[in-house]
């Protein structure tokens, strides 16, 4: 592998096929991009595959790689929680392949088809590392919430950039079906799956280290008990995805609210979102599934049961993976880390006991990283009880890889 951060080297132009990029170097035969093969992980009924073995996904969030990466001051940051990731047998780290929005520190796409090369390099080197230390990424390409910019930043973009005065977005759902919002969001998918890594000069298309791409963090379509606007968009991004990838899977990023005649909120489809219907969108490859218990009011045995539930939903509705995608108790005014430990400890044992395809906990962060009350830290002491539910129960799916 490339020892250099050649990325800095570069001067950005446009590539042939008008996506920001940057002049490859001549690179030694062996970083030539490597045929699709059985590189790639894929999924086949209830789980996932490597050639022709099983796959298991023990992993984590660590959202703030791509900005971590994008600057010498930082970078090592991202070394050292990638390093930290690996050392207790994580396989899959889940990050942001966005940053919209020109006030953003650090901004990837700074206006609709706007990129910083710079930026850009930072998700070539995040890439870059998880492929030296063996991890997969999984990486969502927009966010339903307003940080890293968000959707919001789009129905925001709309009125100074759009194409049509007389039908500007204005409204979150907007999003969903506005022309140009819609437009930006395929131009940035574009850009990013045809991205030739600097570091490596392999195409993000080409690499295995990439495990999934993910069409938006937690969307929501809220008010649409219809479910129609999300799962049209669904329909027509996830179509387009795979017209440009078909080596990689793809999945919704859903929290896992479903729709049905209920009192509940997570079942009424008031959020504009189906579990079951999302999920069965051609083009989606596995089912994903959120849990925030002191968010959603929900106690250990509700919070069990809503993951028990889910990767029923999977296994016989479905007949696709599920990967239990965020979860987390935070510490501090509302939870403790003994509150932690049990959940952590009982959701891990039922992914066992399920046989699920892997798991990312929310969230590992490296030692500088403190303001966040659902960070865990390898080195922390108090910590280690909860890293060593988590350092176990990745050996144990680990073991059946």
């Amino acid at each position: 592998m490339l020892t250099i951060p050649i990325c800095e080297q570069l001067e950005p132009r446009l590539l042939l096929n008008g996506t920001p990029g940057a002049v490859a170097p001549d690179l030694p035969a062996q970083q030539e991009p490597a045929a699709p093969a059985a590189q790639f992980v894929r999924a086949e009924g209830p789980g996932f595959r490597l050639g022709d073995d099983p796959f298991y996904a023990p992993g984590t969030n660590i959202y703030y790689l791509l900005t971590y990466a994008s600057d010498d001051d930082t970078r090592q940051y991202v070394d050292d929680v990638l390093e930290d990731a690996a050392a207790i047998g994580l396989k899959v780290v889940r990050t942001w392949a966005f940053c919209d929005g020109a006030d953003q520190w650090r901004a990837l796409q700074t206006a609709p088809g706007v990129y910083s090369e710079s930026v850009f390099c930072g998700m070539d080197y995040v890439i870059y590392k998880a492929g030296q230390l063996d991890l997969r990424l999984i990486l969502p390409l927009v966010n339903n919430l307003d940080d890293y910019g968000g959707m919001a930043q789009y129905v925001a973009w709309d009125a100074v950039y759009g194409s049509d005065p007389d039908e500007v977005a204005t409204e979150h759902n907007d999003f969903y079906t506005d022309a140009d919002t819609r437009q930006w969001y395929r131009d940035w998918v574009n850009a990013v799956i045809n991205r030739r890594n600097t570091y490596t000069g392999v195409l993000y298309r080409d690499d295995p280290t990439i495990l999934a791409w993910e069409l938006a963090n937690e969307p929501r379509a809220p008010g649409d008990e219809s479910g129609d606007i999300l799962q049209a968009w669904l329909e027509e991004m996830a179509a387009y995805v795979k017209s440009l990838d078909p080596n990689h899977m793809l999945t919704t990023g859903l929290e896992g609210f479903y729709s049905r005649r209920s009192r509940d909120w997570m079942y009424d489809g008031s959020e504009g979102t189906d579990f079951i219907r999302n999920h069965q969108v051609e083009g989606i490859d596995f089912a994903t599934v959120h849990l925030y218990p002191d968010q959603w009011r929900m106690d250990y045995d509700a919070s069990l049961e809503w993951y028990r539930e889910h990767a029923a939903d999977a296994r016989d509705t479905l007949r696709m993976p599920l990967l239990l995608e965020e979860f987390a108790v935070g510490v501090g005014t509302t939870g403790s880390r003994a509150r932690r430990d049990e959940l952590y400890a009982g959701l891990l044992e039922l992914a066992d006991r399920t046989d699920s395809a892997g798991w990312n906990f929310w969230m590992l962060a490296h030692d500088g990283y403190n303001h966040s009350r659902y960070g865990i830290h390898l080195l922390d002491d108090d910590d280690a009880s909860t890293v060593d539910i988590i350092t176990e129960a990745a050996a144990r799916m680990n073991a059946r890889s």
